[in-house]
Parts: structure tokens; sequence; C-alpha cells
């Protein structure tokens, strides 16, 4: 997998987890989910990645391999 493709997953599970309600404020504050509710892909953002992880907040972060399966949750 290259850096991209890596990314890709890492926004896929900020995005279900803004859309389920889990960690909203946190994700919104960081930037990740941009004003309009969609995501950011910026790639500035991705430090904040690290700080949420490391803070708790995307305590169930997983990283698979398959990006349908992780829609499909």
């Amino acid at each position: 997998m290259n850096n991209d493709e890596i990314r890709y997953k890492i926004l896929l599970v900020l995005y279900n987890k803004f859309y389920n309600g889990q960690a909203r404020r946190h994700i919104v504050t960081d930037n990740a989910i941009n004003e309009a509710g969609l995501l950011n892909t910026d790639t500035r953002i991705y430090p904040n990645i690290d700080y949420l992880m490391k803070n708790g907040y995307l305590r169930e972060f997983v990283l698979l391999v398959f990006p349908t399966q992780l829609i499909s949750r």
C-alpha cells in the first residue's frame, strides 16, 4: 500500500466515526471534516489524526485492507 492508500483508509475511519456521531466535535475541531461536512483531503490535517488516536478519541481505530469492508460497517 502506498501513502495515498493509507491516508484514504484513515479518512474513511474518520468519516464513519463522524457520521456515527462518535467523535463529531473532536474531528470537526481538528479539521478532518470541513465546514460542509465533507472529508478534508488537505494533508496538513494528518498530524491531527495522530493526536486523535493518542488521546483516545479513535480508540476503535482500524486500518482495513479493503475500503469496501469499512464502508459497509
